[in-house]
């Protein structure tokens, strides 16, 4: 469901960049969102809302406010679906960062997977060059980064920490920091849209934000980091889908080429993590 609904949100992002700057438009659906898992939560963590504010800060200016600022900013002159393949890698980031901060041993699957995305990227970035800058590309994939170091520091906090509180203090914050950047931007959420884009704009706050990464954090704080993030890999094979469908975007040669690579690496990556598991259940069977 959270793969789904992330990806969901990358043509609905798309639609709404035709009339909001990307910065209000992130700021605004991020402070909505977080209204909306803070309800949530009371329903269902109540006496756990107690969350270590320094590091949810640092996950909300991280996965919130640099994550979407950049993706977005970068989406305007990306398809949905290239934006969401080179936002994905993140699950590759994890797998090469997490044995220097969580102690988790760099396999010669992770290594493959490691060669196989970067060749996906080289690809990728190759095809766009020919014909568009590459700002656009490297701010996406400074955004995945991003998502990378704050998959980390959420590993990193206590066990007992509720997921739903951790999502609403993250995009919370986050969103408050984007809105101060809009306005040191002179960017405006336009109150006059019509009943379409309204109808869009609830649909990325509510199904691709408040659920897509409150079960996103759900899943993270209940599994291994690296395993945990290469679920992910269907968010692009969704949103590529689902642009297909509403935006009517076109997949190029490159841009099919370049996504292979890449899901194939985090599909690798998932192999030796598969297979712990069944030998594990094995024995306790």
């Amino acid at each position: 469901m959270s793969t789904f609904t992330l990806g969901l949100g990358f043509p609905a992002g798309k639609i709404l960049l035709r009339t909001i700057p990307p910065v209000a438009l992130v700021a605004w659906r991020f402070i909505a969102a977080s209204l909306f898992v803070a309800a949530v939560a009371r329903l269902v963590d109540r006496g756990r809302h107690r969350v270590p504010v320094g590091k949810v800060a640092l996950i909300g200016a991280l996965q919130t406010a640099a994550v979407m600022g950049l993706l977005y900013t970068g989406m305007k002159d990306l398809s949905g679906g290239t934006s969401a393949i080179l936002l994905f890698t993140n699950p590759i980031w994890v797998g090469a960062i997490s044995p220097i901060f969580l102690k988790d041993k760099l396999t010669a699957t992770k290594v493959i997977s490691l060669i196989l995305g970067f060749i996906g990227i080289v690809v990728l970035l190759g095809g766009i060059s020919s014909s568009k800058s590459l700002v656009p590309v490297f701010m996406v994939l400074g955004a995945s980064l991003a998502w990378a170091a704050s998959t980390i520091i959420s590993k990193k906090l206590p066990t007992e920490t509720s997921s739903w509180w951790v999502s609403a203090y993250q995009m919370g914050l986050g969103g408050i920091l984007l809105l101060l950047l809009s306005l040191l931007l002179h960017q405006n959420y336009p109150v006059s849209q019509s009943a379409s884009q309204w109808f869009w704009m609830f649909v990325l706050t509510i199904p691709c934000t408040a659920l897509g990464f409150g079960l996103w954090q759900f899943g993270l704080r209940h599994g291994d980091a690296t395993r945990a993030s290469t679920f992910l890999f269907l968010v692009p094979f969704f949103a590529v889908v689902l642009s297909t469908l509403i935006l009517r975007e076109k997949i190029a040669l490159y841009e099919a080429i370049g996504a292979v690579l890449i899901i194939g690496a985090l599909v690798v990556s998932t192999r030796r993590g598969k297979v712990l598991a069944l030998k594990d259940e094995a024995v306790s069977v």
